[in-house]
């Protein structure tokens, strides 16, 4: 029976700590910031393989500019083998400079949480279009308001006129004026 010494026992707690640090967490908000972080990267093959494999198709070489100036992963809301991600990215490329605030969708794929890449990029359309549509109607209403708002005054303006107008016309009928 061997005995272990000290050298030993410290060689074995740092192969266990070393170990252990090189555990990386499976959670969807881990797996989420990772994902990120190689697409930023333009590290397309690590993305790949935090994402499902129907995602491997929209996530070829060279498809990222990378770039972010933030990364920001918020709360996730696990419901079954579905997870989704609070995401906030914001960006600068050749068309200037946006920020996407969405959510990354995840599906646990043999035990292990993936991006599910097509269902995060329908988010992000959905988020951004939903955002260009609530900006405009917001455009809208406050131009209608104006609108509305000048056409009340004409509509004053041209009910002081006729009143003015119905005046003098009763004057020039009155034979005793």
């Amino acid at each position: 029976m061997s005995m272990l010494t000290g050298p030993r026992i410290a060689v074995v707690v740092l192969v266990a700590a070393l170990s252990a640090c090189s555990v990386q967490r499976d959670d969807p908000r881990s797996v989420t910031e990772r994902f990120w972080e190689a697409i930023d990267r333009q590290d397309m093959q690590a993305a790949r393989a935090l994402a499902t494999a129907s995602s491997a198709a929209m996530l070829e070489d060279g498809d990222s500019d990378g770039g972010f100036q933030e990364i920001r992963i918020g709360e996730a809301t696990v419901e079954g083998d579905r997870a989704r991600v609070a995401t906030y990215i914001r960006f600068e490329d050749a068309d200037g400079a946006g920020e996407v605030d969405t959510h990354t969708s995840l599906a646990r794929v043999d035990g292990q949480w993936k991006v599910d890449y097509p269902v995060t990029v329908a988010a992000i359309v959905g988020g951004t279009f939903g955002q260009f549509i609530r900006q405009a109607s917001e455009e809208f209403m406050k131009d209608m308001e104006e609108a509305g708002r000048v056409l009340e005054e004409g509509m004053e303006a041209l009910k002081r006129e006729l009143e003015k107008m119905e005046a003098d016309a009763a004057r020039r009928s009155d034979p005793g004026t």
